[in-house]
Order: structure tokens, then sequence, then C-alpha cells
């Protein structure tokens, strides 16, 4: 019980039931929200307008629509703020009390507050605060002097609290008012507490008051005994109602006196808040869910916040500066901002970050990055929303780098130190007012890389990943949710290849879309990379994020740059027209270069002048292209290459390493609008050209293989076919020849090529390369590939795992197949046999006869001693080569009995329909005549009465066998897998009961694995079919498990019929009292079931005014009840008020 109350009141007891008395527990705790200083509650920052008074009702009642409480908000989000409704609090106020500080140096200390208590040492203790009638009453009193005590606790005891009837014997409730006092230094005595006591316990009661000294007039902590002083304090408790006459049982005692010091923390620069609440609301403590806005911090001086969505709108200038005063945001690029020049330190509102110096931030960059952060796009649900937000609870130790990623990941940004600062680039377009308009911040061609060579890397169409699955969490069912976005058209051509990513921070469904379409772009269409050397010239001025310009003659077949020579505002002279590949002038030509203040200027081509290029519009007469700097050309025919740049290395001998992906500005459009993303023509080649290399990958997947894929949701065969792309290839010629087959010829741009669907079969494979003009290359590459179809059998399972669920079910679980044709319209197939594991085969076993579908890696099946066997079956109905097994040994759980184990075996006494036995086993008489047959149990399960929730299990050994192995009387011999008396999978078995109320009509038969009944007596018939006249069953045991859970009585039949769970009198009879149950107990049966008597319940009997020397004897326990006779201290019968609660096995009807 908690000791700290914020006031003078007393612990809450309420009534139960015919007004017995019972007392609440409250619990408290204390939850640490965030270090340094937060906005609070995200209602009331987000009302429609912000709520900052954080003392008025408003905020506090927003706090509380904030608290869910196992996910149950205090207060519904729709509530008025000022006046809720009291329907509107999903809690009752009486039960919680809730407060919170937002972590300033200031902060309040709550009503938490931490506490040292010891007992006031008192003659008093256990004394009765008596109140005779026509008396007065005796106070209890104890004496505190430590002047730093300023909460006292009182407990107060009744030994019973009842009031008897004496006219029909009955204990009433009784009232008791209590009066707490406090008289200060041998002042005037102040009543602090006036409580009334009303109901009854039969057992002894007790309740607990705090008083807060400090709000009794007079507190002070001045010396004790001091003139004016407050202490010595003495405290004391009393009856203010009198004890009534000898029928009232409310005897009053002084059970405990303590002196407690709350030790008040209000926890400078720490977010904190503390709930208290009631055990009749939890019996554990409530999980707890706070929806806050956090930390509060810097932002520039031109920002405001625009609390609806936490993001930052800017007006003005930039200059570099921020505000006074830190504010909360949801941007990401101003948080990580924070979080690096923060310097951990316990005695200012800096308790964590890097602590590196602002001076070696670049604020500029973050500013750049923040403003498109915040810029409002389409949410994906018909309204808008920040691009970017950052809103995350980061409540473990992090390394620093690794948080640090985290934060740019969410703004498509990386952080990277230049020229002695820290700075972030984002993936973001140039100009966000023009997205897809592209300009380049450098240009390259091959006059101005080390050795003129570009090298490029690329992946694989058929490894990139095209279903994307994005987490993020959900604020509405506070759980990690999922969205998905996938490439149809690449799902189709080379399967589903899938990844998931985790988002950090993420909070928006819409956001969450945002980033997967951003990484299934970046798997599909951002392929390709590119590594080259260059100058200092160019290393110095280049930066990470930078989009460069490539025209690579190597790459693109013509020469479409080189080195200027000179330059007017209105002409380009170039090095070397003759060599180079000029655009036509209808093909909108331009030329890009840079300029004299290391920008880069594209300008349309007007004409042609020899080596000279006129251009339109001019340059600036003060910033012209610079002398021996590069040059690119573009046209629509033949465009020059875009890259990001995302690493750049300096070596050794002053040069410079850079790395950079290909760049499509057409990506962000298609991303954040759906729009498609344009396509590019790099290459202009002339002449024949190789025929293309057909090379496996470096990672060991083939470049020709035959896979399963979905065709209208259905497996297919394919056949897939990469080769090497060759440089200048406008497409390629594939011809394809299966068997003797006519020549199918396809022409395509793709460096693949599927045939879909395939067949089994040999194809001939040949290749050609198609340049610009049309022409193929002189011969065409070459290759023979046999292929299976779908006629293969499906892999074996792997990891079979059993998990018991119960004792009557249990969970498999298993890798899931990796088998398309298993997997859309195949099966998984599951058979159970009671052998032992060593010696089960899936042969042997008998299926489960429950359909499993070839996806799942998972099943819940009846719960069977013995061993399951799994086998993987597609859509050819052909079977796994062999099967994963596991066993289950199966003990008895402790809270059912084992009444019957029942085998049929050895000479099968039953009726036999169609079936014979043979060698002690029972078997199918002729398979070629009747493929059933069925046999009746030969004894009938009774339990001589109706019982609920019999649980009944099967029990089946059997082994399938070949009827002949003669070639010439198997009707299908190419169907036939096995040989030589092996044993086989084509039968099936079923259980099935039949059950009856009255041991004579019977319901139909039902099939019978693990299953729970209620009835008096069961016949049990088992139904064997063979789906080949050559294969045979035969079973060595038939059988079934019968058990009845164990259960407890506490109710009775009354004398005038009816069911009671209540005290009763034993009565005087020397025959004893005559006890019959509600429900009678099974006991057993006479003839099969363990004899009359086995399963006799026992019986605990509980007096509750047993005499001083009394005994009782129990008799007559039987499954109905039971005889009680109670006697005194002299052996005479006596009356008695007792219960008593009955411990057996099953329910009857």
């Amino acid at each position: 019980m908690t000791l700290e109350l914020p006031d003078n009141r007393v612990i809450i007891s309420d009534l139960t039931e015919a007004g017995k008395l019972k007392s609440i527990d409250f619990a408290t705790v204390v939850d640490v929200l965030s270090e340094g200083e937060i906005e609070g509650s995200a209602s009331a920052s987000k009302a429609t307008t912000r709520i900052t008074d954080k003392t008025s009702t408003e905020y506090k009642n927003c706090l509380l629509k904030d608290l869910f409480l196992n996910k149950t908000a205090v207060l519904q989000a729709d509530a008025d703020n000022t006046n809720p409704l009291v329907s509107e609090f999903n809690y009752p106020l009486d039960r919680i009390r809730f407060e919170m500080q937002d972590g300033t140096a200031n902060n309040t200390v709550l009503f938490a507050a931490t506490s040292q208590s010891s007992e006031v040492i008192t003659g008093d203790k256990n004394q009765i605060c008596s109140y005779p009638i026509g008396g007065s009453p005796t106070p209890r009193q104890g004496t505190i002097t430590d002047v730093n005590i300023d909460t006292v606790q009182i407990k107060v005891k009744f030994d019973n609290f009842f009031q008897l009837n004496t006219e029909n014997g009955n204990r009433d409730s009784t009232k008791v008012r209590v009066l707490c006092k406090v008289n200060p230094n041998n002042g005037s005595a102040v009543t602090v507490i006036n409580d009334l006591v009303s109901g009854k316990s039969f057992n002894p009661y007790s309740r607990d008051y705090g008083i807060d000294l400090r709000i009794v007039s007079g507190y002070n902590t001045n010396t004790s005994g001091a003139s004016g002083s407050f202490f010595p304090v003495v405290v004391s408790v009393e009856r203010f109602n009198d004890e009534g006459d000898n029928n009232t049982f409310n005897t009053m005692r002084l059970a405990e006196i303590r002196q407690i010091i709350r030790e008040p923390n209000n926890y400078p620069h720490v977010a904190y808040s503390a709930l208290r609440f009631s055990s009749e609301l939890f019996q554990n403590t409530p999980a707890r869910y706070f929806r806050i806005r956090g930390k509060l911090v810097k932002i520039p001086h031109n920002a405001a916040v625009d609390y609806s969505n936490g993001r930052l709108t800017y007006s003005g200038t930039f200059n570099g500066t921020f505000k006074a005063q830190k504010a909360w945001c949801s941007d990401p690029a101003w948080i990580l901002y924070d979080l690096l020049i923060t310097q951990s330190d316990r005695n200012a509102d800096q308790q964590y970050g890097c602590g590196i110096p602002e001076s070696l931030l670049d604020p500029y960059t973050f500013y750049g990055v923040s403003k498109y952060c915040s810029a409002m796009v389409d949410d994906g649900n018909n309204g808008t929303e920040p691009r970017f937000s950052l809103n995350v609870n980061i409540n473990n130790r992090r390394d620093a780098l690794s948080l640090i990623k985290d934060i740019c990941s969410v703004m498509r940004a990386i952080p990277y130190y230049e020229e002695g600062t820290i700075k972030i680039s984002q993936d973001a377009p140039k100009n966000p007012d023009a997205p897809s308009e592209l300009s380049f911040d450098y240009v390259f061609n091959n006059a101005n890389v080390i050795e003129g060579d570009f090298t490029y890397t690329g992946t694989s169409s058929k490894t990139r990943f095209n279903v994307i699955n994005i987490s993020y969490f959900d604020l509405d069912t506070q759980e990690i949710d999922y969205v998905t976005v996938k490439d149809s058209v690449s799902q189709t051509k080379y399967g589903t290849h899938t990844k998931t990513i985790n988002t950090f921070g993420t909070t928006s469904r819409g956001q969450a879309q945002r980033v997967g379409k951003w990484f299934l772009q970046t798997q599909q269409n951002q392929t390709e990379t590119v590594i080259f050397g260059t100058n200092i010239a160019a290393g110095s001025v280049l930066r990470v994020g930078h989009i460069v310009g490539i025209a690579d003659r190597v790459k693109s077949g013509v020469r479409r740059g080189g080195i200027v020579k000179s330059s007017t505002t209105s002409t380009v002279t170039i090095d070397n027209a003759a060599a180079t590949n000029l655009p036509a002038l209808n093909d909108t030509p331009e030329i890009s270069c840079l300029l004299s203040d290391s920008s880069v200027a594209t300008k349309t081509i007007s004409s042609y002048n020899g080596n000279i290029v006129n251009i339109t519009p001019n340059f600036s007469s003060n910033n012209l292209p610079v002398n021996n700097s590069p040059f690119i050309l573009n046209s629509a025919a033949n465009e020059v290459q875009a890259f990001r740049i995302v690493n750049i290395k300096e070596e050794k001998n002053k040069t410079f390493t850079v790395s950079a992906v290909n760049f499509n500005e057409g990506k962000y459009a298609a991303i954040e609008d759906g729009e498609q993303l344009p396509t590019k023509d790099i290459n202009v080649v002339s002449g024949l050209l190789p025929s293309p290399q057909i090379i496996d990958n470096p990672d060991g997947t083939k470049a020709i293989q035959e896979i399963i894929v979905l065709n209208n949701n259905r497996p297919v065969p394919k056949l897939f076919i990469d080769w090497e792309s060759v440089a200048g290839a406008s497409g390629y010629q594939l011809i394809y020849t299966k068997d003797d087959e006519n020549p199918i010829v396809i022409n395509t741009q793709q460096s693949e090529f599927e045939v879909l669907p395939s067949e089994a079969g040999s194809y001939k494979i040949q290749i050609y390369t198609i340049n610009i003009k049309g022409e193929r290359s002189a011969s065409p590459t070459e290759t023979i590939v046999n292929t299976i179809g779908l006629t293969s059998r499906p892999e074996n399972p792997q990891n079979l795992e059993i998990e018991p669920i119960n004792n009557a079910q249990v969970k498999l679980t298993w890798t899931k197949t990796t088998s398309l044709d298993v997997e859309f319209g195949g099966n998984c197939v599951v058979r159970h046999t009671s052998r032992t594991l060593s010696s089960a085969t899936f042969a042997d076993s008998d299926d489960l006869s429950i359909n499993i579908d070839g996806a799942s890696n998972e099943a819940i099946l009846p719960a069977l001693q013995g061993t399951y066997s799994l086998k993987f079956k597609d859509l050819g109905e052909r079977l796994s080569v062999t099967e994963a097994k596991v066993e289950l040994p199966l003990p008895e759980m402790s809270d059912e009995v084992l009444i019957l184990s029942q085998r049929e075996q050895t000479g099968f006494s039953g009726n036999k329909t169609n079936l014979s036995v043979v060698s002690n086993a029972l078997q199918l008489t002729n398979p070629a005549t009747s493929l059933t047959g069925s046999y009746e149990f030969a004894s009938v399960f009774d339990l001589q009465g109706v019982f609920t929730n019999i649980r009944l299990r099967r029990h089946i050994k059997s082994t399938g066998i070949l009827v002949s192995d003669l070639f010439d009387s198997i009707a299908d011999l190419d169907a036939r897998e096995n040989f030589d008396g092996q044993g086989s999978d084509r039968l099936k078995t079923k259980l099935q009961v039949q059950t009856s109320q009255n041991a004579s009509s019977y319901t139909a038969a039902q099939n019978l694995t693990n299953g729970s009944f209620s009835a008096r007596s069961f016949k049990f018939i088992a139904n064997i079919i063979s789906l080949d006249v050559n294969e045979n069953l035969k079973f060595e045991e038939l059988g079934f498990d019968a058990f009845l859970p164990s259960r407890t009585e506490n109710k009775y039949i009354n004398s005038l019929g009816n069911t009671v769970s209540v005290a009763q009198q034993s009565g005087t009879s020397s025959s004893g009292k005559n006890v019959n149950f509600a429900k009678p107990f099974f006991t057993g049966t006479s003839v099969t079931i363990g004899g009359a008597n086995a399963f006799k319940p026992s019986i605990v009997i509980s007096p509750e005014d047993m005499p001083s020397g009394g005994t009782y004897v129990l008799s007559a326990v039987s499954g109905t009840g039971f005889t009680i006779l109670f006697k005194d201290s002299s052996n005479n019968p006596t009356d008695v008020l007792f219960t008593f609660q009955a411990l057996g096995y099953g329910k009857g009807a």
C-alpha cells in the first residue's frame, strides 16, 4: 500500500456484495519521459488554439487524453478540454491521478515523492479505542518530536465488524465514525480526518489514514519544544460514536502510527510523470503510453513552427543565427543539428548529444535540407503533410554514428566532412520548385578524367528488389504497421524479390510509402555506378551530392565532349569539331560549359562555324566559360548521362577518385506525383558490333536458368536468359528453337529475355547484337539448354518443429517451401502415426484430413502421441522424396485424468466389413474387389451417466504395403514409384465416433483425432480407404484414450431444490448433514473403468464458528455428495456454519 498521500484523506474502501467491506490498495509509478525540456501534451500543442498554460484545466485534460493505460486513453479524444463529461472518462477519476513535468530547471515536485518512514513508539499500540454507552471516548495517541517529519500514517483495526440481528440470526452491517486529530506542541487539537466506516466484515479489517502535517496551521521546523514551535506534536485517533450493545461487534484498536519524511525531488532538466492507480482497476501495473511532443531544439531566427504538424515555415533570408528560445518541431534537419551540438551536462539542460562545437557545423546545408523536408506534399489520403517528419523515442544508449545515420535516413541525407566543417547532403532536386529540370554542378568527358577511362558497374535486373514492405509506427493503433509498394512489371518478368525496410521515427503512412517508392525507384532505375579519377582542379570543387554530366565516347559510341579553347558572350570555340559528333540543329542541341564562378551553364546551340559553336542566350560578359575547361554536348537523340556523386577520395598524388550513381531528374515526380520516369538514349554507334557474352553472375547466379514464376497467379516454368550489354547496342535479336520445332525470333532492347512458359526439352539459343543502323553482329552467341518444366518433385521439407499448445492441440512449424508450384495451388501434407520417431514413416502414417495451404509454414493440429510427418505436394500431385518428422511424447496434463486407454489388436473381435485378420493384423480382405473397409470396435465405452468435456484422443498404428510387385499386375506402371514391398502413401484411415446420451440411440459418426464431447456412451468405427488395388493397409493397433478434466465444486442443492454456495448450518442430527453436489463427479464404473470408486472426490471443510475442541466426521463420500457430522468437545452433535470445496474429475450433466 502506498504511504505517500497528497493530502489528508483515507485509503479508499468500498462495499462488496451484501455490504461486505473490502480495502483498495493504490500504487504509484514514476516514469522518466525525456532528458531535457519537452513541449509536453500533443493534444494541447496541436489544439486549434495552442494551449500553453500548463496549469490550466484545459491542459490537464489534454494530458489525460494523451495518457494511455493498456492502450486505452484516460479521457476520450473528442471530449471538451474545459468541461469533459463524466461518461467521456474511460477510468474513474477517484481511482486515477496523473501529473507531468516538462523537464525545466524549475520542475515542480510531483505528488509521488519518495519517502522514508519509521514507527512511532507508543504504549497505546493495539489498545482499544473504547467508547462505552453513556460514557466518553478513549483516544489512543503517539507523540512526534522529529522536526523533519511532514506526514503521518495511522492504521486502525477492527477485530470484527457486524451487528448481530437477534430476530433472524443474521449478521448485518454496522457503522463507526473515526476521528484523527493533530495537537501541535500541546496546543489546540485539530480534527484532520473524519471518516465513516460502514459495512460488515467477519474477519479482522483495517484502514490506513494519511495526514499531511504541512497543511496543518502552524506547521514549521523550529526546534522541538521551543516557544511557538509546532513540535512536539501529538496525533491521536478515537471513535465518535459509542460501541453499542453486546450484539454489536466493532471493537476498534490503534494498530500503528508511522512518521514519514517525504524527500521531494523535482528532477531538474528531466521530463517525468507520476501515475497513481487503484488495484481495483489494474491487478498488475498497466502499460503506459504517452502521446507527447518531445525535446525542444534550436531553430533558425526566421523560422516559425506549424504546430498542426511540426514543420517549420520560413520568412526572409537565413543569416546563420538562431532564436534565443528553443522550440519543438518534427524537422529532422534541426533535430540532427541539435543532437550534434548538445554537450551532455547533468547540471544544465544538456543531458544528451555529441558535444560537437557549433563552429564545426555548416548551418546553411542544414537549412537547405530543412526547407525541402518541410515542404507540403500529397499524403496519399486526400490531404497534405510535410515531406519528412521525425517522431521518435530514443530510450536507450546509442552509438552516435549509428543514430546520426538513422536520422539522416529519414530525410534521404548523408553527413560528410569538408573544409573543416560537418555538412549534410540530401537526395533532392537542385531546384525544388522545378524538380524535373536537370542542371549540372560539373561536367566530365574523356578529356578531363585520368587516362580517359570511366569504370561502370551495375546490378542484374533479375536480382533487384521489386516488392518493398515498409514498417512505420501507427499512432492510432499504437502498433507497428506496414505499407507495400511494388513493381508489377518486374515481378512478372523476374519473380518476386522482397525487401523489408524498418523506418526510423516514421509515424505517417504517406511518408512510409514515399520511402518505399524512393527505394523501389533506386533499386530499379538507379542501378549503375561510375568510378573515375580527375585532377585537383575538378576534385577541389566537387561535393558529395553534386550532379555531374558525363559524355563518355566509349559508352555512347561517339565523341560528345572535349576542351573549351576560348569563348565570347555568344560563342564557344571547342578543341576539335571534326572529331566531335555535333548534334543536328533540329535535335534540340545544347552545350554545357564550366564558367569562371565554378558554376555550369547550359546553352542552346544555334549554329556551327568550324570549331566555333554559336549559342543562345548569351553568357554574361563577366562570367564566361573557362579556357581549357571541359564541355559536353547534349541532344534529344543522344542524351548526356547524369550521375550524383556519393564519394570523393583524395589520393596521395593530388588526384581525386570520384564515385557516383546514375541520376534521373524525373524520379522525384515519379515518387511524389506518380509520373512516368523518363528514359534516356545515350548511344550513337556505327559499324557491326560483337555478339554479347553469356557470363554467370559473380554471386553464382546462372545467366541462363529455368525457374518457376507466377503467371496469372499460377506457377509456370520460365526459361530466363541474361547476357552482358554491348556498348553502343541499340538492341538484340534472340532466336530459340525447342527440339525439332520451328525457331522463334525475338527482337529486344533489353539484355535479357524469358521463355514463358517453358517446357521440358532442349532449347537452342542464339543471340545477335543490333547496332544503331539495325545491323546484326556477324555471328551469334550460341548455347544449348535442357529444361525439365514442371516435372520435378518439390524439395524436401526442412526444420520441422513441434510446440505443444495445450493437452488438445500442438503447433507445427517448418521452413516455407521455395517451390512456387507448392506455394500456389499445392499443399503441405501432414500425417501421423502412434509409432516412435525411429520407426515412423510417411507411408505408414495416417492422413490427418486437414488441408494445409502450400504457402503455409505452420499449422495447428490435434495433439496425438507419436510421430508427425510432413511432405510438400505440388500442383501435379507430386510429393517430396523425403519427409520431415517430429515426435510428440505427450506427457499427461496434471489438470485431467486418463480414465480409459482401450486398444483393439491381435484378434480384432469387433464387426468387420471387407476386412480380415492376417498374422494378428487387420487389413483389407481384397483391394481388387473393394478398396474400402470398416471396423466397429468390440465394446462400447459407457460412463454410466452423461458427462461434459470428455476428451478423446485417437490411437492408430499401421503399415502401408504393396499387394503385388509383379509388373504384369500393375495397371499404370509409369505411375508406380515404389517396388520390392515398400510402404505406400496412397492410403487413408479415418477413426470415427458416435455418441449417445442414453446408451441406446447414437448420433451420426464424426471424425476423431483429439476432441472434447458431452455424452454418456461412445461407439468407435475405423474406415480404411486405398487409392490403388495393389496397395493395402495393415493395422497392428486401433484405439483411443479417454480423459476427464479436474474440477472443484463448492455449490450444493439446498432443501428448496436451489443451487447455492453460501455457508450452511450442519444441524444437530446425530446422523449428520447430507450434502448433495450441484453437479455430480465421475467416480468410475464397476465393470470397465477403474472400479466403482476409483476416482472419488476429495472434500475440504471450512467451519466458520467451530466450538473450541470441536471435530467433524465425513462419511458416504460419492460422486453425488457426502455426509458430515460436527461434534463438540463432549462428542455431542453441534450446529456449525460451514462451507466446503470438493475436488474431483468430470462434470455430470
